[in-house]
């Protein structure tokens, strides 16, 4: 799932959802952006975040969070005052719908402010950054609720057409409840990208520092390596683990779809020309089969496009290869 886009923008079109990630971060992300709020809600958040400035005071104590403790290393004293001081806030608020947006929006706000940053914003920064990324967030919110309007679908009616997982993708089979909403005409992933270190479960401090704030930030546990999320580490003899890893997750996501179905994937790889071979040949195995759509129009079989300023770090030192993503088109094969 992981930033809620492709949840929004099917649910904005009158599509039902269902959304799976192995991340609790992700699981939690898309559902407060697809989780439709009421203008009340709206002037809730709203007046709770103009109140922020007075509510955040570096001289004050930190409130105590036993929880977090070990999610906010790294984190410089400062902004992690300013956004302890911020979530202690979000009591005021009455729902949970309204806490989890506000919690998202502070989410937004630290990652832009930690995240691969030389230097950290000031306090002062921090608020002002969250107050336009908020109201940002609020005219995104109006217009997803102009679009289900569109359909006939109310705030609690959208609830009923999504179904959001937290799962590996090769558990997805098991999930009886997924089948209620009908075999998806379209499953949209970008499975993580072999030999290519994305970081799925931290934030990079001042260099290098790792730092596992956003788990705090959002409420979730994380307590994983990174190959819990990337099928395999990045060694070269990894590979035939990525592979089988990668074959399961397909052959259990094929249990949901029918003859009708297609698979649109985004995919990249650290040296395109040996891995993608093995690729193609594990989802065939899998069970799909590629589809031509691009032949009339690109005169080729796969798209591609290189991704400007892709914030990822590539085993190799040519970033051209892990800075080229390849768009895949594949359906079932037809069984027996």
């Amino acid at each position: 799932m992981g930033g809620g886009t492709t949840a929004v923008e099917a649910l904005a079109l009158g599509r039902r959802f269902i959304g799976n990630d192995i991340n609790q971060l992700a699981h939690f992300v898309t559902s407060a952006k697809s989780t439709a709020i009421s203008t009340g809600d709206e002037r809730a958040i709203a007046a709770w975040a103009s109140q922020l400035p007075a509510l955040v005071h570096l001289h004050r104590p930190e409130p105590a969070d036993d929880y977090g403790q070990a999610y906010k290393r790294h984190v410089p004293w400062q902004l992690r005052k300013t956004i302890s001081q911020a979530m202690a806030s979000l009591e005021t608020l009455s729902t949970e719908r309204q806490r989890s947006f506000a919690r998202c929006s502070l989410l937004n706000t630290a990652q832009w402010a930690l995240d691969c940053k030389a230097s950290v914003p000031s306090k002062e920064e921090f608020l002002l950054h969250h107050a336009g990324a908020l109201s940002e967030m609020l005219a995104g919110m109006q217009q997803y609720r102009t679009e289900l309007n569109r359909f006939g679908i109310t705030i609690r009616g959208v609830n009923s057409r999504r179904l959001l997982i937290s799962s590996s993708a090769d558990k997805l089979h098991e999930w009886k409840s997924a089948k209620t909403l009908g075999a998806p005409r379209l499953l949209l992933t970008s499975p993580p990208y072999l030999g290519v270190h994305v970081l799925y479960h931290r934030w990079q401090i001042q260099g290098r520092r790792e730092t596992s704030a956003p788990y705090w930030i959002a409420g979730k546990s994380d307590g994983h390596t990174g190959v819990y999320y990337t099928f395999a580490d990045r060694r070269a003899t990894a590979v035939e683990k990525y592979m089988s890893k990668l074959k399961a997750c397909f052959q259990s996501a094929i249990h949901l779809l029918d003859k009708r179905s297609h698979v649109v994937q985004l995919v990249a790889f650290s040296n395109a020309e040996i891995q993608m071979p093995a690729y193609l040949r594990a989802l065939d195995e899998a069970g799909l089969q590629s589809c031509d759509v691009f032949q009339e129009v690109a005169g080729s079989t796969q798209v591609e496009r290189v991704v400007p300023n892709r914030r990822w770090y590539a085993l190799t030192s040519k970033q051209s290869n892990s800075s080229k993503e390849f768009l895949l088109v594949h359906r079932p094969k037809s069984r027996g």
